[in-house]
């Protein structure tokens, strides 16, 4: 028998369930009603352009109604011309566009308490910046949402100026490596004055991280001369790991043939992240006379310094390869097996050894 106050509980969960669907019946119609709205306001600047772009001469006037001035909008417009082959014209109507209508907007939103909105403006600053803009990049540089101070970095280096890519440099020194490895492929096809920059940032830098951060930073451009102003030789022995690693990289990416007596005295380093990147980098260098150094390393007690040897071993060719094969399970194993895993093939097991 249903009681009143099991009736009353009834009726309130019905009514708490309507409730619910009214509400997101509600929130869905608003969206979509937005959406339209978005909708026609983008089809009516892409009219406009269009139109701006057949008859388009310096000096023409870029005029959006207050309506229009979506700063979403407008840069999700800019990113699909930008995809479409239009010519001239639209490299000077983008440029007044961006210059006229959306940095302006950009600098309104950059101190937005909507992280959407910062995160928005970060991505205009990619595509220029004044000198006006030179404070904002810096401020969303500082901030903690990890997709703003990154499109800020790319900001920064499109820019090219000097306090923001040493604020950059500042920002990458903390970060984890994967946060580094995405700032890395920022400075991919940067220009070649940002290399002078971290150069003299290196010269004068006692922090040994920032100065691993420089090393690695500097890997991203074409190979240059080593200069005087680089410590790179008492890096090369310096006591921090990280920034001794970072500078035996770039000094195989700079000067492979010089690099090849050093890293084969670092083979044997007490170090084994040292041995271990020493034996990796001999086999990107190809440098054959490291074959039998290579082959004693096969031999390490750290796994990682006998796979990286194996690794090494196997690029340098046909001598490198028969050095591998002629590892014998019973007198190392350990060497056999870094041995046959980089080769992929069958390993022996110790039934049969024993046959």
């Amino acid at each position: 028998m249903i009681t009143k106050l099991t009736s009353i509980v009834i009726i309130f969960e019905g009514f708490f369930i309507f409730l619910i669907i009214v509400v997101a019946y509600m929130i869905r119609s608003i969206f979509i009603l937005q959406q339209r709205k978005k909708d026609q306001i983008k089809n009516k600047i892409e009219a406009y352009l269009n139109a701006a772009l057949s008859n388009f001469t310096e000096g023409y006037p870029i005029r959006f109604p207050r309506r229009w001035r979506k700063i979403d909008i407008i840069l999700s417009i800019i990113q699909k011309y930008d995809q479409l082959e239009l010519g001239d014209s639209w490299k000077k109507l983008r440029l007044a566009l961006i210059h006229n209508i959306l940095l302006p907007l950009a600098r309104q939103n950059a101190t937005s308490s909507f992280g959407r909105m910062r995160i928005i403006s970060s991505q205009c600053f990619c595509l220029a910046l004044g000198e006006q803009d030179v404070p904002i990049v810096s401020r969303l540089l500082q901030e903690k949402i990890p997709i703003i101070y990154f499109h800020a970095a790319k900001a920064a280096v499109n820019s090219g100026d000097e306090t923001l890519i040493n604020q950059v440099i500042d920002k990458m020194t903390p970060v984890r490596r994967l946060g580094q490895t995405i700032f890395l492929n920022l400075f991919n096809g940067a220009e070649p004055q940002i290399a002078s920059i971290i150069e003299a940032r290196l010269a004068k830098e006692t922090n040994p991280y920032v100065k691993a951060i420089c090393y690695k930073l500097l890997m991203t451009f074409p190979k240059c001369p080593l200069r005087e102003v680089f410590s790179l030789f008492t890096d090369l022995h310096s006591d921090n790991i990280e920034l001794q690693l970072s500078s035996m990289r770039y000094m195989a990416y700079n000067q492979k043939k010089q690099s090849i007596p050093y890293l084969l005295k670092q083979s044997e380093d007490t170090r084994w992240e040292v041995r271990a990147t020493a034996c990796r980098l001999l086999g990107e260098i190809g440098a054959k006379k490291a074959v039998d150094v290579l082959d004693r390393c096969l031999k390490d007690k750290i796994w990682n310094v006998r796979i990286n040897a194996a690794t090494a071993l196997k690029n340098m060719g046909e001598e490198g390869v028969s050095k591998l094969q002629a590892q014998n399970p019973q007198i190392d194993r350990y060497a056999y097996e870094a041995a046959i895993s980089v080769l992929h093939q069958p390993v022996i097991t110790d039934f049969d050894i024993i046959k």
